[in-house]
This record gives structure tokens, C-alpha cells and sequence, in this order.
């Protein structure tokens, strides 16, 4: 990673074990990080290893929880990212084949990255040829979820079009799961509204989203939030060998 001694967390903290939202998450998706944050709580470390690959790596935000984990950590983003691209090893658009070859990497990031890409079959494709077989490719997407780094947003995928295109791309999908459901989306949707109130909008936010939350790990929460993921949910991770 280039300019690795000038790395700072920018929406990630702590260890493996304990990964938090910093302040810089705004007011309107610290619910949809935390669950993010969740899941690669429990799950992302076991999947790392090797040479990393971080496809869209914007200012590289898990690199000081799981750094430890790989042997190399290898950046690539576009030009027009709007972040700083301090840490990019490449500046590539995506939309393109990179100048890598074959079967480079044992792991592969396209973390909140895939709705971006105005082929996404294409570019879990490209990712697919980097990957050395018995590598692990991890995918995080938004589904039901605002517009953002627009006009640079491109796509929702289905649970049934994520699994399509990485079969077509010659991977297996070890695990594909919903992150969070109808009292997630609705929490999101409803704090999105709330923050153009100013400060106080801003906190009541903040406040309905700790609730949800609060309630959504309960067995109750837990429940609705699992069976209505099928059909609402707020994300998608996806887990893929090759």
C-alpha cells in the first residue's frame, strides 16, 4: 500500500474484535456501517491471507484492523474517487482490465464498491482472473439504500445477480447473506429524512438508529430483521472461492 506510514482510520476503529463507526460516519448511515461492522466482526478475518487485492480501496478503511492478517496490501482506485487516493498503488478505472496478471492475489476486497461499476458482471470477472485458486473473493453492496457518490452510482444487485455473476465468473459462492432487513431500511430511510433538520434532526438520527439497533439484536428484532432481509434487505455480503 502506497504511503502506508500516512494511513489514518477515517470511518473504521479498533481491533478485530471490537470494530466501531468513528465519528466521520454521518448522522444518517452509522446503522448500515454498524451492521457492516458486524459482520466483518465475526467473519472477514478467516477469509484474509497473502497477497490482498482492495478493489475501490477509497481511503482504505480496514487496513489498520486487519493489516496483520495478510502479507501484502495492494490499493486500487479511479481517478475521479472522491477521496484523496493517497494510498492507491494504482489509479485504474474499473470499468477496464487491469494490467495485472493472472491469478495474482489470494484475496480480492470489493467493499461497498460493486455499485459503482457500470459493468458489475465485468469487473467480479476481472476480479475473478486476478484471484489464485483457493483465493477468496469478499463483496459488501447496498440494496436498499440512498444514492451516493453521485453521479457515480450505477446499480442495486439481487441476491440472484450477485450469485449469476460470480458462477458466470467461474467462482463458488461460499456464503451470500443479507445485511439487515425492514427495521434497518426503515431506520435508514427515516434518519436520511431526519438529518436535514440541522442538529437537532442530526441527534434524533442518531438516537433512532441506536434504538433499532438495540432492538434488531434482541430475539424479537432479530427475527423480524432476518425474515424480512429476504425481501428488503439494506445490503449483501458475499463470500466467493475460486
Amino acid at each position: 500500500m502506497k504511503n502506508a506510514d500516512l494511513w489514518r482510520e477515517s470511518i473504521v476503529s479498533g481491533n478485530v474484535s471490537n470494530l466501531q463507526p468513528t465519528r466521520k460516519v454521518g448522522a444518517h448511515s452509522w446503522l448500515a456501517m454498524r451492521r457492516l461492522l458486524d459482520w466483518h466482526q465475526k467473519n472477514l478475518a478467516r477469509y484474509l491471507g497473502g497477497r490482498l487485492l482492495d478493489l475501490g480501496c477509497g481511503d482504505v478503511p480496514y487496513y489498520g484492523s486487519f493489516k496483520q492478517y495478510v502479507t501484502e496490501w495492494y490499493c486500487v482506485d479511479w481517478p475521479n474517487s472522491p477521496h484523496k487516493n493517497l494510498h492507491t498503488d494504482l489509479n485504474w478505472d474499473l470499468a477496464r482490465p487491469l494490467p495485472i496478471e493472472d491469478s495474482t492475489f489470494d484475496t480480492v476486497l470489493l467493499l461497498e464498491s460493486l455499485e459503482h461499476q457500470i459493468d458489475p458482471a465485468a469487473t467480479l470477472a476481472e476480479a475473478a482472473r486476478l484471484l489464485k485458486p483457493g483465493g477468496h473473493l469478499i463483496v459488501t453492496i447496498p440494496f436498499m439504500y440512498f444514492l451516493h457518490e453521485e453521479p457515480f452510482d450505477f446499480v442495486r444487485l439481487t441476491r440472484h445477480a450477485l450469485r449469476i455473476y460470480a458462477q458466470n465468473a467461474r467462482l463458488t459462492v461460499v456464503s451470500l447473506e443479507e445485511r439487515g432487513g425492514l427495521l434497518e431500511v426503515l431506520a435508514d430511510t427515516s434518519s436520511k429524512a431526519l438529518v436535514s433538520g440541522g442538529t437537532l434532526g442530526r441527534i434524533s438520527a442518531r438516537v433512532l438508529q441506536r434504538i433499532v439497533y438495540g432492538f434488531s439484536r434482541t430475539p424479537i428484532g432479530n427475527r423480524i430483521s432476518c425474515s424480512t432481509g429476504k425481501a428488503i434487505p439494506l445490503g449483501y455480503v458475499m463470500i466467493c472461492k475460486k
